[in-house]
């Protein structure tokens, strides 16, 4: 089902690219190729740019920059997966991560060499470390929370706003099952952040 996923989100090929997706195509060659004819460097996310220009390294082309973010899309149902079978069973797990890898507007906008669906991608990522340190107990998955969200940031900006939702989480959490966030447990999650 991945590999479909996958292939959903890369074809159709275009030739014509949006006002954004080619100024991120552009701030990647900036990156690769020393180019300095244009860029939207001071208020565009850094990070899809850094990500497509290391690529090119493989191969410097465009096709390669919608396999990367085709292959950032689809990370997004692996950890829905992930974080249902978690909280709930395998079966609720496959169900959320089926319905995350088809889900005509997410399928369509991954198509897109855009920072949209792999903001979203690394947030969720960010959220399963956040549900495994919770779970058991462990500053590693605290860590790598915070890397994550902070990655997340570095790909649009506005994920800034999950920020907000931390404390709400902990906050809930707190109630239902008398689970508190340590100071500690928040440094290692800062720690990430700044990372």
């Amino acid at each position: 089902m991945l590999i479909i996923a996958f292939f959903l989100r890369v074809i159709p090929l275009r030739t014509s690219y949006w006002w954004d997706e080619t100024v991120y195509l552009q701030n990647s060659e900036v990156l690769f190729s020393s180019r300095t004819n244009y860029n939207e460097f001071d208020f565009r996310p850094p990070l899809l740019p850094i990500i497509l220009s290391l690529s090119y390294f493989i191969k410097h082309d465009l096709f390669t920059a919608k396999i990367i973010v085709a292959l950032l899309g689809i990370l997004a149902p692996i950890f829905i997966f992930l974080i249902g079978k978690e909280i709930l069973n395998l079966r609720v797990g496959l169900i959320a991560g089926l319905l995350m890898a088809f889900i005509p507007s997410i399928v369509e906008n991954s198509g897109y060499i855009m920072t949209d669906i792999p903001s979203i991608s690394l947030l969720i990522i960010s959220i399963y470390f956040l549900i495994l340190a919770q779970k058991r107990q462990s500053k590693t998955h605290y860590l790598f929370s915070g890397i994550f969200i902070s990655l997340s940031i570095l790909m649009r900006f506005s994920s800034l706003i999950f920020l907000l939702l931390i404390p709400i989480y902990f906050y809930l959490n707190k109630k239902e099952n008398n689970y508190y966030l340590s100071f500690i447990d928040f440094s290692y999650l800062a720690l990430g952040f700044i990372i």
